[in-house]
């Protein structure tokens, strides 16, 4: 605004760079599920070519919100790797898809660790992954971001149990269930046998005990 009107255009300025990645973060938010969901060969272009769109849309800083679908591509270490390399830093709010990518409890906190420290607000869609049980949805909530207020997480057509699905809606009913399984901890049962201490009778005393652990 203190430039003269008729002043010949800068050859650089902080405003073409964010317009810049602004652009590039959304051709590459274009582009995403056609591209991320190829094959990849290490080393080769394609793979290149995913490691460049998820460093474009990483490096859009201002964006606060994003919506992501990786659904039926098979979750192997390189598309969660580059699935977290998508994150921005600045995201508020993130959306993401992984139906049916054949995920396991092991990348549940893989997955948690990943997410960027800001996030508020989680939509994640994990249903038709066979694999995931109780135990890597308890470990996935442990290590999500300490900003975390609001999460939803799909879970049909998974091992988790009919308690955990219907608790999933919110992140304090996924934290209270996982709290209520806790507690209900083993039953130990404890069986006692010791003589009866009477010479006109033979046996054993039976005792039946229960406990928690």
């Amino acid at each position: 605004s203190k430039r003269e009107p008729l002043a010949a255009p800068l050859e650089d300025h902080e405003s073409y760079r964010k317009a810049n990645k602004r652009l590039q973060g959304l051709f590459a938010l274009a582009n995403w599920r056609r591209i991320m969901t190829a094959n990849a060969e290490p080393q080769s272009e394609m793979q290149k070519l995913q490691e460049r769109l998820a460093d474009a849309l990483r490096n859009d800083t201002w964006r606060e919100t994003l919506d992501l679908s990786i659904s039926f591509t098979p979750g192997n270490i390189e598309k969660l790797a580059l699935l977290a390399r998508s994150f921005s830093p600045s995201l508020r709010e993130l959306k993401l898809d992984m139906k049916a990518m054949g995920i396991g409890d092991d990348s549940m906190p893989v997955l948690a660790a990943s997410l960027p420290a800001e996030l508020e607000t989680l939509r994640l869609d994990l249903s038709q992954n066979p694999e995931i049980t109780n135990w890597g949805v308890t470990t996935f909530v442990d290590k999500l971001p300490p900003k975390m207020q609001k999460m939803s997480v799909v879970l049909k057509d998974t091992a988790v149990t009919k308690q955990f699905k219907d608790s999933c809606d919110t992140l304090d009913g996924i934290k209270k269930c996982i709290l209520a399984e806790a507690q209900k901890g083993s039953i130990c049962h404890t069986i006692n046998l010791t003589p009866i201490q009477d010479k006109h009778r033979k046996g054993m005393n039976y005792t039946h005990e229960l406990s928690k652990v």
